[in-house]
């Protein structure tokens, strides 16, 4: 059942409807009859699931979609936003990652100008202290993605992989204490022959070297983590194209040395990217960006890798993570990555991704001037949070590890996902809900599991919009998400009774809306193991 979006509507009168919208939203649609499975299915993520990348080519401020700029790893005002979203990790990889030079430790050149051959960029000394500072001061971790490459092959496309330059970064790393959780080789050796100046490595050469590099990298950081294959699925096409992955996951069924398996995905591509052309469908518009069919693309792609090997990976043996994603590949889209349009993508593709396994969700970017970043940092130096930042916040501080199956509503453009929570409001349920519908709002049924309960029950309430109709800023119960350049928000919920009726709890969410909702467990899901 659905009412037409109501001009003008503010937070008064129908914030009651909207929080039921939401409680709605996370099991059953009224107009459709169905009933959620119980008892539910529960899983449970990785308490860094909802980390965050840098491309490499900030780090050595290599051309990174049109901006050549190092990334300021010191600003304090990102240090602020960055640490509001502990705990994470921060991905250090990208296309130019396989074409930088380590000038570090024993391995520092006698002038800057000095590459050996297959080396395009290098790592200075002060860059990679900077990083260490960063993850330091807001307590993340770091995988870092090593150079697979022309360069540590001699320069040559059929030279073999050598570990002498990578043991320079390994020995830098661990003197300076760089906080380093994991290490991969080669950014998305699946495009090594469009990306990698023609380069092409069989999958099983690869694997080797991954092994050597493995062997190397353990010598200075025996607890860091191999992850791989990095492989790319943004190609809607023919999505892998060399099966790489596949390949992996068989190697290492034998002879294993991946500890996290992942692999890259974006459901749609930019205007620069010329693959739009060959398939129009996959152009990013509003249209599709709240396209069901669109959205969920991201489950099939994971199904697909997790069946690999008879589904070595869904039956748990390795972790598999999203280790890149955003709405729009290709450095995002202007006017939709930047805006509430990917804000309801965001939140839909971490909900869906935990309920169908994935143990890691890596979102590129978390910082820069191209338009998916999370902050905006503009080349003039401005800084201004954008709407994704805003949900990451929030998920981050509400949303804990252990998650529950809801099954899957008829309705494609009402989405709900439901969780135990973390802070302060561990101990009870959070419920998250997106609205698809810019016309109309959302009506829902929230079960509630062993009772019969006919009342009502308290809600705590976060429902986000774009403020006064604007797509590129955010409110949260009706005030305007900012932030002052030294504190981030921490914002009030609002607090609702629900009326229930025979354990059921009829809720609204909003045209176009996300919402957070937080009620007691009173069937006591959380504390069950």
């Amino acid at each position: 059942k659905k009412k037409k979006k109501e001009k003008g509507m503010g937070m008064g009168r129908s914030h009651h409807l909207f929080v039921a919208s939401f409680l709605a939203c996370l099991c059953l649609l009224v107009r459709v009859e169905a009933t959620p499975a119980t008892p539910l299915r529960s899983f449970e993520v990785d308490d860094t699931f909802a980390s965050f990348s840098i491309d490499s080519s900030q780090l050595v401020g290599s051309p990174f979609w049109g901006v050549t700029k190092e990334f300021d790893f010191l600003r304090p005002d990102f240090q602020a936003l960055a640490k509001e979203l502990s705990p994470a990790l921060l991905r250090v990889g990208g296309t130019d990652g396989d074409n930088i030079y380590y000038n570090v430790s024993d391995s520092i050149l006698p002038s800057a100008g000095s590459l050996p051959s297959g080396y395009y960029y290098a790592l200075q000394q002060e860059q990679m202290e900077d990083l260490s500072s960063f993850l330091h001061t807001v307590g993340w971790e770091l995988v870092f993605g090593i150079n697979a490459g022309l360069g540590p092959r001699g320069g040559s496309k059929g030279g073999d992989w050598t570990a002498d330059n990578a043991i320079s970064f390994f020995k830098a790393a661990s003197s300076m204490g760089l906080p380093v959780f994991g290490y991969e080789l080669g950014n998305e050796p699946n495009l090594f022959f469009l990306n990698v100046h023609g380069l092409y490595v069989t999958p099983e050469k690869l694997y080797g070297e991954v092994k050597k590099m493995a062997g190397s990298a353990k010598q200075y950081c025996s607890e860091c983590k191999i992850l791989g294959p990095d492989c790319a699925y943004q190609f809607p096409i023919v999505h892998e194209m060399e099966p790489v992955t596949e390949d992996y996951v068989k190697m290492d069924g034998v002879d294993p040395v991946i500890d996290i398996f992942n692999f890259h995905y974006y459901p749609l591509l930019s205007d620069l990217s010329p693959l739009h052309q060959i398939d129009p469908f996959f152009l990013a518009t509003k249209e599709r960006m709240k396209d069901p069919s669109v959205l969920d693309m991201q489950t099939k792609m994971t199904n697909k890798v997790m069946g690999y090997d008879n589904g070595r990976l869904d039956s748990g043996v390795k972790p598999l993570w999203l280790g890149e994603t955003s709405s729009v590949a290709f450095g995002g889209q202007a006017g939709l990555s930047d805006s509430f349009y990917s804000s309801r993508w965001y939140l839909d593709a971490m909900g869906r991704g935990a309920r169908d396994g994935l143990k890691g969700f890596v979102r590129q970017c978390l910082g820069g001037a191209v338009p998916y970043t999370l902050i905006d940092i503009a080349e003039n130096g401005t800084l201004s949070p954008r709407p994704d930042y805003w949900v990451a916040l929030l998920y981050k501080r509400l949303v804990g590890k252990r998650g529950f199956d809801l099954g899957t509503d008829k309705d494609d453009l009402l989405r709900r996902y439901m969780h135990c929570g973390r802070g302060d409001v561990e101990g009870k349920l959070v419920l998250f809900a997106i609205n698809l519908d810019d016309q109309y709002t959302g009506q829902f049924f929230f079960h509630l599991h062993n009772t019969t309960l006919t009342g009502v029950i308290n809600a705590e309430v976060y429902t986000l919009q774009p403020h006064n109709g604007d797509i590129f800023s955010v409110s949260v119960n009706g005030e305007e998400a900012l932030f002052d350049g030294k504190t981030v928000p921490s914002f009030s919920p609002t607090s609702v009774r629900v009326g229930v009726t025979e354990g059921i709890a009829d809720i609204e969410i909003p045209a176009g809306a996300i919402m957070f909702v937080i009620v007691d467990d009173i069937a006591g899901l959380c504390s069950s193991q």
